[in-house]
């Protein structure tokens, strides 16, 4: 049974004390008491449940390291049978304290290696010299204590959660319905202002309304007969004679000159105007005839709203002294017959913004709370879905808002592929910079296999503490990590990430912010622009769609995302440790 324990116990004894190398004139017999305190200590933390709290090593042993292995069984077995024999018994706590060059401990060691109970037993030193003091006391621990706490391989620290004071929280909660009450304003006189500019479709049916419109479809139709000879859309077929000439109607003799086919006119117009109709009916077909119907049909009904906006149909825009002082302000020109939405955007955007930072405040204690990730860091890929989300959710919520109250063919407005594609990397981005910090979050060199297991492999037990990384195995490349969100700023997004380049300036992520502002910024102005002035074929139509800032846009921010992810995945590649001096 001897054999049994000491097998069970050596992995624990082992990954506590592996890497650390005894000083003094008696080396051996300091080794020998750092091992046998540990392993007493193990055994109380076995006999408690506690034991898998302690660092485990595995049971695979480097050759080097074999006889050092060897004899720290040996040591362990004396203890577990009862043969150790020292003046001094072993402690039912222990602490391993890092200390300066004068033995003055220099990390958070419990308070009691101050008290008068408290004895030092030897030092050891790790890879990186840094010296750590073995401090023996021989009360025992409070129950729910492990006996051991080491600075070495951090068993037996407190864990200290930081929570959100309860006034930011209720802070946070007034920020949150303040900001839920913008975006619900904001929605509310998007669709309020669709209706009172929208077209008035009850009307559509009067004759008088009709024959309006027919007259500038005629107009229209004469002058594009004029222009484009060839080009006889569906909407002018009322006009079409025999030879196929257009002919234009007598308007003095009121003959009716337009012909048997305006009732087909009629008809086109009511389907075009309908909620849902003609430009978002039917989908596209592989078929060249099906295709080129609908792109037919599409061009008339476009030509019956421009012959419906320049007959003056659509009621006359008024725009409140807020809507035009705002639309001034930001420097956008509205035309008289067009209507601007651009408040609204504001009031929606802000709402989003204002919703993010809430719940920032709630979580992190901090406005800009959404943007700091699990290591207490400012993320730049989480500020920059946050922006995108903001400035593409606003817009396409305003327009599909007012597109609402308009009651137009198009209600929720297409979203060009750059914009996909922009909020498609957005959001891409996040996930592959995790898997990168995952893939080596120690810095330390991996096997192939590990490597494919920590990317890939389930996520790890928070309780399971047998994979903590010992001190002398973090490296300069090991991820940095804050005890608090307060400690986050807003200068992480550009400093390295890695304890080595954490006060350096990484240019790809320098690169990356000033690309995703000038994006950012670009495209909320051509939202703004085409929310500042809806022409009046889209109040017949509705908005169709956002605006497309063309491939380059796209180029652009994939461009700088890849260059920020591959500078990320080179500076987190696994390094090969320089080696250790066993014991």
């Amino acid at each position: 049974m001897a054999n049994d324990d000491v097998a069970v116990l050596s992995p624990y004894v082992w990954g506590e004390t592996r890497g650390l190398a005894p000083q003094g004139s008696q080396q051996a017999a300091t080794q020998d008491r750092l091992w046998s305190v540990v392993a007493y200590l193990a055994i109380k933390a076995r006999e408690r449940g506690q034991l898998d709290q302690m660092k485990n090593a595995g049971a695979t042993v480097e050759a080097p390291s074999a006889a050092a292995y060897a004899r720290m069984q040996d040591a362990i077995g004396a203890v577990v049978e009862g043969r150790y024999s020292s003046p001094t018994p072993l402690p039912l706590q222990a602490a391993l304290c890092r200390v300066d060059a004068e033995g003055r401990p220099l990390s958070d060691g419990p308070a009691w290696i101050f008290s008068p109970g408290a004895r030092p037993t030897g030092d050891f030193v790790d890879a990186a010299g840094r010296v750590f003091r073995l401090f023996e006391l021989v009360d025992p621990p409070s129950p729910d204590r492990l006996g051991l706490t080491s600075g070495y391989t951090s068993t037996g620290s407190l864990v200290r959660r930081w929570q959100v004071p309860p006034n930011v929280r209720r802070i946070a909660w007034l920020v949150g319905i303040a900001a839920a009450v913008i975006f619900l304003f904001g929605g509310a006189w998007s669709i309020l202002t669709g209706l009172k500019a929208g077209f008035p479709r009850e009307n559509i049916v009067d004759s008088a309304f009709q024959g309006r419109i027919v007259r500038a479809l005629e107009a229209n139709c004469l002058a594009g007969q004029n222009s484009f000879p060839g080009v006889k859309p569906t909407a002018c077929a009322f006009l079409v004679d025999d030879k196929g000439v257009y002919v234009a109607s007598n308007r003095e003799s009121g003959t009716g000159a337009f012909g048997p086919k305006v009732g087909m006119v009629a008809s086109l117009i009511e389907t075009c105007v309908a909620p849902g109709g003609v430009l978002r009916a039917q989908p596209e077909s592989d078929e060249a005839g099906d295709k080129a119907a609908q792109d037919a049909v599409r061009a008339s009904c476009e030509l019956v709203f421009r012959s419906m906006a320049s007959a003056g149909v659509a009621p006359p825009v008024v725009r409140s002294a807020i809507e035009a002082t705002v639309t001034k302000w930001f420097g956008f020109r509205a035309p008289a017959n067009a209507m601007t939405a651009l408040t609204q955007f504001l009031l929606i955007t802000l709402g989003i913004a204002g919703l993010a930072a809430a719940l920032g405040l709630g979580m992190k204690g901090r406005l800009a709370g959404i943007w700091i990730d699990e290591r207490n860091r400012v993320s730049l890929a989480r500020a920059q879905v946050t922006l995108w989300t903001v400035v593409a959710l606003g817009g396409f919520a305003t327009i599909a808002l007012v597109n609402i109250g308009l009651g137009g063919a198009a209600t929720f407005p297409s979203m060009p592929w750059p914009v996909a594609a922009a909020l498609g990397i957005a959001f891409a981005s996040p996930m592959l910079s995790a898997v990168i910090l995952k893939a080596n979050p120690a810095g330390v060199a991996q096997s192939p296999q590990s490597l494919i297991t920590s990317v890939f492999g389930f996520a790890p037990d928070t309780t399971d503490f047998s994979a903590r990384t010992s001190v002398h195995e973090v490296s300069n490349s090991a991820l940095e990590a804050r005890s608090d969100p307060m400690k986050a700023s807003i200068t992480d997004i550009f400093f390295g990430e890695q304890v080595g380049d954490a006060d350096t300036v990484d240019l790809s992520r320098l690169q990356n912010v000033v690309l995703t502002v000038v994006l950012v910024m670009g495209y909320f102005a051509m939202l703004g622009a085409q929310l500042a002035a809806i022409g009046p074929v889209s109040l017949i139509t509705g908005v169709a769609s956002l605006p497309d800032p063309g491939s380059s846009f796209t180029s652009v921010l994939l461009l700088s995302h890849a260059t920020y992810l591959g500078t990320k995945a080179y500076n987190n590649a696994p390094r090969k440790n320089s080696g250790s001096p066993q014991a």
